[in-house]
């Protein structure tokens, strides 16, 4: 228990300084799936991406959601308490704090987040702690977040399939709304732009079998998070390394092999159940080798987010300062964001060389999440 809480006390800087971004009618937008239902799409109540994870909104918990789910909701606001609760199970967020604790006092990261007069938390960690299916699905418009109980007999895409007219309903009743409050207010001066998004995203692939201690040195000299991905076997044996990760920003995923005797869902879990001794955390970040149309379904009906990157240099390397140049001008000629799967195949003097350029191209190195790791 004592090793439970030194880990659960690691993983509290997660939480800290978390960014909450605005959602606006010509972005992306995150629909809301419980259940069978779809759920009103409003500005104010819309999930939203903060570091790594997806939070939801706890005010959704009521209703035709709360029995479909069984869980309901109360929330304090004089004592700035939230408790979502199912039979004897109960999860308290004290909106003071950075976690949150069931009925035992076991603690759970990361807490709630306070945005307007709603409260969020992790969709990630109510799934887990509520045994609930979780997904999310690029959809038109943006993406679908879907809850429903375990066994449910649709896949992501079948449902996403069968729910199209709802969210397109959804998506004409939100813009018919905006366009009413710009009709309704007064103009407003435009937000600052924070400059350091006016730039490419990029997002990095590293494996855990390369000298990871230098390799995160470089990374967080340079104020930049990457995306780790770890065997089975080596979770179990980089407790400390998967523990700074976290704490860090850095992504973490996992290495399934298709071509192994060991069915990729048993990696997959052998990995998380190492993850979460560590960590307390999990991870829904996949990238397979020599990967199959049946093991990528596999992974994806378990609720795994199969990541695909768009340029493979595990090859041709980052072992030099010419090489760095290389990909950076690879980069470049580029539109959007980019992700970039270097394996072990790199060296300190070409990645410093490579972030270095990049944060002069006016470029940024961000950690993976599962909205930007091509989920399908």
């Amino acid at each position: 228990m004592k090793k439970r809480l030194l880990a659960l006390m690691l993983c509290l800087v997660l939480a800290a300084g978390l960014a909450v971004p605005v959602a606006r009618a010509e972005d992306n937008v995150f629909f809301t799936a419980m259940g069978e239902s779809i759920l009103p799409l409003t500005d104010e109540t819309m999930p939203f991406l903060s570091g790594s994870n997806i939070y939801i909104p706890v005010s959704i918990f009521t209703g035709t959601v709360r029995k479909n789910l069984d869980i309901s909701s109360t929330y304090n606001k004089t004592q700035k308490l939230v408790i979502l609760y199912r039979g004897s199970q109960s999860l308290w967020f004290d909106l003071g704090k950075d976690y949150g604790r069931d009925n035992e006092d076991n603690i759970y990261y990361p807490g709630a987040i306070v945005k307007g007069e709603e409260v969020f938390v992790s969709a990630s960690l109510v799934a887990r702690f509520f045994d609930l299916s979780y997904s999310i699905t690029e959809v038109p418009h943006g993406y679908m977040v879907w809850f429903r109980k375990a066994g449910y007999p649709l896949s992501d895409t079948r449902f996403a399939d069968a729910a199209s007219y709802s969210m397109e309903s959804r998506y004409a009743d939100y813009l018919k709304t905006k366009a009413a409050q710009q009709v309704e207010q007064p103009p407003q001066e435009p937000l600052p732009q924070d400059p350091e998004m006016d730039g490419k995203s990029i997002y990095l692939g590293l494996s855990a079998s390369l000298n990871l201690t230098s390799t995160l040195d470089t990374l967080e000299n340079a104020a930049v998070q990457g995306a780790v991905f770890f065997r089975p076997e080596e979770m179990a044996e980089a407790g400390g390394l998967l523990r700074r990760c976290a704490v860090k920003g850095h992504s973490i995923g996992i290495l399934a092999d298709a071509s192994l005797e060991e069915p990729v869902t048993e990696q997959v879990l052998r990995a998380n159940r190492a993850l979460e001794e560590a960590t307390c955390g999990r991870t829904r970040l996949v990238r397979l080798e020599n990967p199959t149309e049946q093991s990528a379904e596999a992974l994806q009906e378990a609720g795994y987010c199969v990541v695909r990157f768009d340029l493979d240099r595990s090859q041709s390397g980052l072992r030099s300062a010419a090489q760095a140049e290389n990909l950076v001008t690879t980069l470049s000629k580029r539109s959007g964001s980019a992700r970039v799967w270097l394996g072990e195949s790199l060296s300190s003097v070409g990645l410093r060389t490579f972030l270095r350029q990049v944060k002069e191209a006016d470029g940024r190195c961000r950690a993976l999440t599962e909205t930007s790791g091509t989920v399908r």
